[in-house]
């Protein structure tokens, strides 16, 4: 437009002198002139011309440039004002394409040597001006090009630079950002899942405070080399912290999410000298038809605060291991379409420069009362329910406890543990809000670990570690975290996951050793059925246990709370999310893995899960359902997986163990039912043999006379807490001793505290039956009492 302007004055004055153009070129200078104003008016007014106006109205500026210089009378001046064609190629070189940059320029030299040699008086004339046409033209738009390229490569440099890591060569945090959006895109186009993994170095400090800060830095370029050939094409490998990484790339499912996380885990162990945690998440990808607000930096937020607490558990159970789970589908939107090229470890790839990316969370319309399996939730439970909505595994530690039909808003409603300086920003929105109540445990925590330092350190073979100063923020930072309870509406500041369990097993010392407590804490406690169940994980969790998997569908009856610890506010919860709630609250660095089906054939295997180089796997049986004890025990001794089992009977307990990790062939309840076939468990007369002969002849006079009743004076299994409390305490104990190593053999215990406290009192002599009648009626099956007539 300034260039057009430019030549008006040019014009206005050609029209109203007599001899400064050729007789009869008026009407030519005035077309050429409302050509320009029309051009000036159309440019004003669009603002930014698109490829196609642009071409037209250069094209016609050069025309008219080329026809006033024709007109002219002067020679001179005439080509003075052929030079005037250089400016549209040279203005098009600045942003337009090479082929539109080269048609200009051809465009511009053919009307510049049609005006000359029209206007040439001999042929000297002709080689001059069209010599200087053609210099003119051509050497402005090759320094334009020249600069623009140079430019553009400058631009692309710093681009390279501002999101590459110097020394390692990943995607620094901004490169993440960035490159998120394509594997975004990819996974969605492939009908996969989006999986991202952290990957942080153990005990890296040691490396650097060993071997110095250079060696260091080594280890980080040969961990990047290996992440760079594990992962591949398949998704970006980012350096997202100090001795922290960041892998995003599409998965089929969690299942292949696992076997990659293991995979880099054991690449970076065989070629290096260090070791790596993994924590790993996926979820499936919806695209959105409209725009959002929130950027591909919210997603990945969105991703990173589960991974990060996945990370943590791995931690917290050993180091050098990886855990993964699956999160709930992510929405996201992508703007803009053009692709910007960029650079992951110097080759190029190709970005999409705008994105915006939002988490769904599913509205209470959408529940349903019948359970059908679903992908794992995040959302957290607090409130009541009517009935269970549809879950299949869950896993309960950074990513919360799930509820979709929750009302807290998205964000809000997630169990976290941050970080003081990385979720510096996060800890101040909430701890500013008026919703959550911040509580400080630090200094408390600060005070009891100086008591413990001032200790004598005995144990043989352990050398203690050199006691921290706490009053340097550098520690306080590393060793404090803040962690949301959305359910409490709290937020508390208190020790991180090691400093934390050294704290709440400082009792256990020399009655449970270091190497024990580490084995402990390590175990895999799979406990289906949490009525006596509940107090069996409570007391697992009280002596150092870290990770759970639960498996229970019901929710809290009022009937329940004679034995599970709850209130009347938590009637019509989910004991999953009862159970988990108070696991959290006990230990927030607890993983937990919830089966809200229940223990079912088609949980089975996720349920009891192990592996040779895995943690040990323990399961503490308490479902009431026959068929489920069965074919659980013989799943568990085909995996040879101990299986402990507690029953409360009145005021005793009977213990049951089965060590089928140390003998694969042990018959299932020791013998008891291995001459009942599968058929026999949906039978229901041959269900109630079932479980007598299980039960056996341990039944006592009052239990004998309480279970008698059942449908009768009695509405269900009859149980007492103080029983259960102590069954589960049983049972804790018993999985504790087989993961130290002591001599913990199969077989059943009773534990008799009635004859223990009432050994005088007659036995049975309160009520009208004894044991051999009950127990002869429930192995006959009849269950039915002759109301005129009592049994003799």
């Amino acid at each position: 437009m300034c260039s057009e302007l430019g030549a008006v004055p040019l014009l206005i004055f050609a029209l109203f002198s007599s001899s400064f153009a050729v007789a009869g070129a008026r009407p030519l200078l005035l077309a050429i002139l409302v050509f320009t104003a029309i051009s000036v008016s159309l440019t004003a007014w669009q603002g930014s011309l698109d490829d196609r106006l642009f071409v037209i109205l250069c094209a016609g500026g050069m025309i008219g440039v080329a026809g006033s210089a024709a007109v002219i009378a002067d020679q001179g001046t005439s080509h003075a004002v052929l030079v005037l064609l250089a400016a549209i190629p040279a203005l098009a070189a600045m942003g337009s394409s090479g082929r539109t940059v080269v048609g200009f320029m051809t465009f511009a030299v053919t009307l510049g040597l049609t005006v000359v040699a029209v206007r040439a008086a001999s042929l000297t004339d002709l080689l001059v001006g069209g010599g200087a046409v053609i210099m003119a033209v051509i050497a402005p738009t090759l320094m334009v090009t020249m600069l623009r390229r140079n430019l553009s490569d400058l631009i692309h440099e710093q681009a390279t630079l501002s999101l590459i890591d110097p020394l390692t060569g990943a995607l620094n945090r901004r490169g993440l950002f960035e490159g998120a959006p394509t594997v975004f895109d990819e996974a969605q186009e492939a009908g996969q899942l989006i999986g991202m993994l952290v990957i942080d170095i153990d005990h890296f400090k040691r490396v650097n405070d060993a071997l110095g800060h250079s060696a260091g830095d080594d280890v980080l370029v040969d961990i990047t080399s290996v992440l760079h050939e594990e992962v591949q094409d398949r998704g970006i490998v980012a350096r997202s912290g100090g001795e922290e990484f960041t892998v995003l790339f599409g998965v089929d499912s969690v299942a292949d999410l696992e076997a990659d996380s293991t995979r880099l885990r054991l690449a970076v162990g065989s070629r290096s000298e260090v070791t790596v945690s993994v924590g790993g998440v996926c979820a499936p990808l919806q695209r959105l038809n409209a725009p959002r607000h929130p950027d591909a930096q919210t997603v990945l937020d969105v991703l990173a605060r589960p991974a990060d607490q996945r990370l943590y558990a791995a931690k917290a159970l050993g180091r050098n291991r990886s855990m993964v789970s699956q999160i709930p589908t992510i929405e996201w939107y992508f703007d803009d379409p053009v692709a910007t090229a960029t650079s992951e470890a110097g080759s190029a790839k190709q970005v999409r420069t705008t994105s915006a990316l939002v988490s769904a969370v599913a509205p209470r319309s959408a529940r349903t009362s019948t359970r059908t399996p679903r992908a794992a939730s995040t959302r957290i439970v607090s409130g009541s329910r009517t009935g269970p909505p549809p879950r299949s595994a869950r896993r309960f530690d950074g990513a919360g406890i799930s509820d979709p039909g929750a009302t807290e808003p998205a964000g809000d409603a997630t169990f976290e543990i941050l970080h003081p300086a990385r979720d510096a920003d996060r800890i101040r929105q909430l701890t500013s809000s008026n919703v959550y109540e911040f509580v400080d445990i630090w200094p408390d925590s600060v005070a009891e670990l100086r008591q413990l330092d001032a200790l004598d350190h005995v144990e043989p073979g352990v050398r203690p570690a050199d006691p921290l100063d706490y009053d340097d923020p550098a520690v306080v930072a590393e060793h404090s975290r803040y962690v949301v309870f959305p359910w409490r509406r709290r937020v508390v500041r208190m020790a991180d996951s090691a400093t934390f369990y050294r704290l709440k097993t400082a009792r256990n010392r020399f009655l449970v050793t270091g190497a024990e407590q580490r084995r402990w804490g390590e175990t895999i406690i799979a406990v289906a059925g949490l009525s006596v169940g509940s107090s069996a994980v409570s007391a697992c969790s009280l002596t150092g246990v870290r990770h759970f998997r639960l498996a229970d569908p019901d929710t809290l009856a009022t009937t329940n709370l004679n034995r599970m610890s709850g209130s009347v506010c938590d009637v019509g919860t989910a004991k999953l999310d009862l159970t988990a709630r108070r696991l959290l609250e006990a230990d927030p660095y607890t993983v937990i893995e919830s089966f809200a089906d229940g223990y079912t054939p088609a949980t089975a295997d996720r349920f009891l899960a192990t592996s040779p180089s895995g943690p040990r796997t323990i399961v503490i049986e308490e479902i009431d359902d026959v068929a489920a004890k069965i074919d659980m025990r013989r799943r568990a001794r085909a995996l040879r997986i101990p299986v402990i089992s507690a029953t409360d009977m009145g005021d005793n307990v009977i213990l049951d163990i089965e060590r089928y990790d140390l003998d694969p062939t042990y018959p299932i309840f020791h013998g008891r039912v291995e001459n009942f076939t599968a058929g026999d468990a949906t039978d229901p007369a041959q269900r109630l043999r079932m479980a007598a002969s299980i039960v056996g002849d341990v039944l006592t006079p009052r239990m004998a006379f309480s279970a008698s009743q059942l449908g009768r004076a009695v509405a269900s299994w009859p149980q007492l807490g103080s029983t259960g409390a102590m069954a589960g305490a049983f049972a804790a104990a018993a999985a504790r001793n087989i993961v130290s190593g002591r001599r913990v053999e199969s077989g059943r215990h009773v534990i008799d505290v009635e004859q223990m406290l009432n050994a005088g009192d007659g036995g049975s002599a309160w009520n009208e039956l004894n044991p051999d009648i009950i127990t002869g009626r429930l192995t006959d099956g009849s269950g039915t009492w002759d109301r005129e007539k009592p049994p003799a």
